[in-house]
């Protein structure tokens, strides 16, 4: 899998778009929703070599969001990923992963709508975000 870590909310929004034109119902994806005024638990093990190695064989890809939250977004079955990651992470045990309120899955085959409207709205508050810090750094700099 390859790992973004920079620009991440602009390019997981591309990819997302450029999956309407492919088979969307062959790709699955993990969103881990970090809880605002928390540490960011997750992001350090997705950018680290544990996860990098276990993850390494499969054809996907791992987008640590600047607003904490993390995309797994992989083709085919589900439960494979799943039970690599529960060796590290017990909350990703297959009979864990309901009750962690933070971890969405989407299976893109049945839920497209729903996990395209939460990357757009993500590409454009991260956007809007962007701008504020520009125009703010413009003003100081004047």
């Amino acid at each position: 899998m390859k790992i973004h870590t920079r620009n991440t909310e602009s390019i997981l929004y591309e990819k997302v778009k450029s999956l309407r034109s492919e088979r969307p119902d062959v790709w699955r994806c993990i969103h881990l929703e970090h809880a605002t005024g928390t540490e960011r638990p997750y992001q350090a093990h997705f950018s680290g070599r544990i996860t990098s190695d276990l993850l390494a064989d499969e054809d996907g890809y791992i987008y640590l969001c600047d607003d904490g939250d993390v995309f797994i977004l992989f083709k085919g079955a589900l439960m494979p990923i799943l039970r690599k990651l529960s060796v590290y992470f017990e909350d990703f045990r297959p009979d864990r992963i309901r009750e962690a309120d933070y971890i969405t899955v989407f299976d893109l085959g049945m839920s497209w709508q729903p996990f395209f409207e939460l990357c757009k709205g993500k590409f454009h508050k991260f956007n809007d975000n962007q701008q504020v810090q520009r125009t703010a750094e413009t003003v100081v700099h004047m």
